[in-house]
């Protein structure tokens, strides 16, 4: 099998196959904690999981197995890692080929290395393996990434609640990294809605911004404004949405937000023009449900006006308010369609939190993070005036 084209598909019996080997590698380090055993047994491993079949003999199944004994959290060592020590350059291989490790597994070693994104998969996997006591003293004493994804499994077996509380606890008094922190708060949202204590979320959501990072910010507004939009306050969402916005101006969630704040608004030629902008950011990410529900907006003509004759019309015009220049300037040039809403959104500007210069580095809302389930949220709003 050749390995030289990153880009090519993996057949799904192979991509089966290394989940088996990755879940049996994490529960034999679970359960024995014992890295010579498990090294020992590695290759009854591989035989079992069917991954051997698939690569040469010579491949390092050493340094695989290597890199997930060392990301794997240990009960017995307060649910920390234990790295394995790298051999050095002149001892002998230890994947039993003979030859010294500078000559055989070194070089390759460094494809192995796992990331933060690597990790993350092989924690949650270790966290689903451990005993009900296991994981009570994780949630109150194992790093964050560790306590992060404890949270997850609650979620999972529908203990929102257990979820809420270490989650919380975690935003509140650690230091998580960026990417932790956006997903802490991603999950932090899901549990308030498994609650239905969406009062108490957008609470606590509301307190938090001010101390996450601008991606875990980005997050939590997001969840607010989709919680407005949700219960018919678009122009309380569109807030939030300015403030993401200038957090992180290149996030295509927000892009969503907004056309669904402009739709329930009445601002149906700006949502249209805003959904025109985005269209190609979705296109390039390759995000198909954005892409389709973009492309549909995107095309959704202005309705006419209610009424073109009678004095019924000159009268409402008469009787409203024109906006000032300063709150048309958001969208861009003045239109015709957004003075109904002048006042709401004037009253929305006025509540915007203080936002702080963002980093020189702003950070982008990966979909993965940030978007899972604004779709099936909007989906209700921005096409309830499609006819």
């Amino acid at each position: 099998m050749h390995h030289d084209d990153e880009n090519a598909e993996i057949p799904p019996e192979l991509a089966s196959s290394i989940g088996r080997f990755l879940e049996d590698s994490v529960q034999h380090i679970v359960k024995y904690q014992d890295a010579e055993r498990y090294f020992a047994d590695l290759d009854d491993i591989l035989k079992r999981s069917g991954v051997e079949a698939w690569f040469d003999p010579r491949f390092p199944f050493w340094a695989m197995g290597r890199s997930i004994w060392n990301a794997v959290p240990l009960p017995s060592r307060n649910f920390r890692c234990a790295p394995f020590p790298e051999p050095r350059r002149n001892d002998r291989c230890p994947c039993g080929s003979g030859k010294k490790y500078k000559r055989c597994c070194q070089p390759l070693q460094s494809e192995h290395t796992t990331h933060l994104a690597d990790e993350m998969p092989v924690i949650h996997l270790a966290v689903s393996g451990f005993t009900l006591k296991q994981r009570q003293a994780a949630a109150k004493s194992a790093p964050a990434k560790v306590r992060l994804a404890v949270a997850s499994q609650e979620l999972e077996e529908r203990h929102p609640g257990k979820a809420r509380n270490l989650l919380l606890a975690l935003l509140r008094k650690s230091s998580l990294e960026a990417e932790l922190q956006a997903e802490a708060v991603r999950l932090l949202g899901h549990a308030y809605d498994e609650l239905g204590h969406l009062a108490a979320g957008e609470k606590a959501m509301n307190e938090l911004v001010p101390q996450l990072t601008p991606l875990a910010a980005s997050v939590a507004l997001n969840w607010l404004a989709s919680r407005c939009l949700a219960d018919a306050r678009p122009a309380d969402a569109l807030a939030h949405v300015l403030y993401a916005e200038s957090l992180d101006p290149d996030s295509l969630v927000n892009g969503i937000l907004k056309t669904g704040c402009l739709r329930d608004l009445g601002a149906d030629a700006e949502a249209q023009r805003t959904a025109q902008a985005w269209l190609p950011v979705a296109r390039e990410l390759g995000d198909q449900e954005a892409i389709a529900l973009l492309e549909e907006q995107a095309s959704m003509a202005t309705p006419p006006p209610a009424s073109d004759d009678g004095a019924g019309s000159l009268e409402a015009d008469e009787e409203a308010e024109p906006p000032s220049d300063d709150l048309l300037s958001i969208f861009g040039a003045p239109d015709e369609l957004l003075r109904p809403i002048a006042g709401l959104l004037k009253a929305a500007c006025r509540h915007l939190p203080d936002v702080q210069s963002p980093r020189d580095s702003i950070q982008h809302i990966h979909p993965s993070i940030g978007y899972p389930n604004l779709p099936r949220i909007l989906q209700v709003h921005l096409l309830r005036q499609r006819h």
